[in-house]
């Protein structure tokens, strides 16, 4: 009888066992440009429990890369590659590198960004189709990007709008997965001052749709300032984020799995995974 209730003692000390949520992962780019348009679209499934996590993309590559799952131990993130079973650890940066758009090449030009404002704000509640009420975000960015390159000046004008809906149950906090700010493709002070913004969104992000447009206008400069500034150039792109929870019970200890590196995967440095994966939008 002692030794019953010592047991029950320790099992209420412990606490409940953490809630395992799955969900499925759907985000869409599409972009349209003078000269065509592309669109990628990436779907996979998240499980998370107790602050870690792991992302499965089977049907394709995360971009960049040959890895189709992403895992975070709740301290650190690995890329793995089932098809070679080869895990690569990576830093938080790296990982949130390979949704971002190419660098300009260095040394070519001399930028600064100018008229930079950025906000989110609330907008109330929204709700999902399975009845479920969410909170309702309003998020905009607009900057310009001067360019000053041999012979010309570049002025690129880059907006977004959209709105983000978020959830918030037990079991369902963010991971690095669900990072709002990959869905952005801005990057320097743009990048700084949406990070800033993105952090008054509270819950999972479950439904996200953005507008963006980014247009260029080309001057002559030097001895070719009288020259006029050229058609301008534009670009848009619509992105999204659609989320579908699949899933929320207590978590068991075969759910640990999930969670941990097979013992069969070997570990290679970050560079050889870097290459046939999905494109970039």
């Amino acid at each position: 009888m002692a030794l019953a209730l010592l047991v029950a003692a320790v099992a209420s000390l412990s606490g409940p066992p953490p809630t395992l949520v799955r969900y499925e992962l759907l985000e869409s780019t599409r972009v349209l440009t003078p000269a065509g348009s592309r669109e990628v679209a990436l779907k996979g499934t998240v499980v998370t429990a107790g602050g870690k996590a792991r992302w499965e993309t089977p049907g394709a590559h995360l971009p960049g890369v040959t890895a189709r799952a992403s895992l975070y131990d709740g301290a650190n993130l690995f890329l793995l590659d089932p098809e070679a079973s080869v895990v690569s650890p990576v830093t938080r940066e790296e990982f949130d590198e390979l949704f971002q758009p190419p660098a300009g090449a260095r040394g070519m030009a001399t930028a600064a960004t100018k008229d930079l404002v950025a906000s989110v704000t609330g907008e109330g509640s929204g709700k999902l189709p399975d009845g479920s009420a969410t909170s309702r975000w309003s998020v905009s960015c607009a900057y310009t990007i001067v360019s000053t390159q041999p012979g010309r000046v570049v002025r690129m004008r880059h907006e977004v709008r959209g709105t983000v809906e978020s959830l918030e149950r037990e079991g369902l906090a963010p991971t690095p997965f669900d990072d709002l700010l990959r869905l952005f493709r801005v990057r320097g002070e743009a990048r700084e001052a949406l990070e800033l913004e993105l952090r008054k969104v509270t819950g999972l992000p479950v439904r996200v749709r953005l507008e963006a447009s980014s247009e260029a206008v080309v001057e002559a400069a030097g001895a070719d300032a009288g020259a006029g500034a050229r058609r301008p150039a534009k670009s848009t792109t619509t992105t999204t984020r659609t989320v579908t929870i699949l899933e929320r019970r207590a978590k068991t200890k075969e759910d640990a799995a999930h969670f941990s590196v097979p013992d069969a995967y070997r570990t290679v440095p970050f560079e050889r995974l870097r290459s046939g994966g999905s494109p970039r939008p």
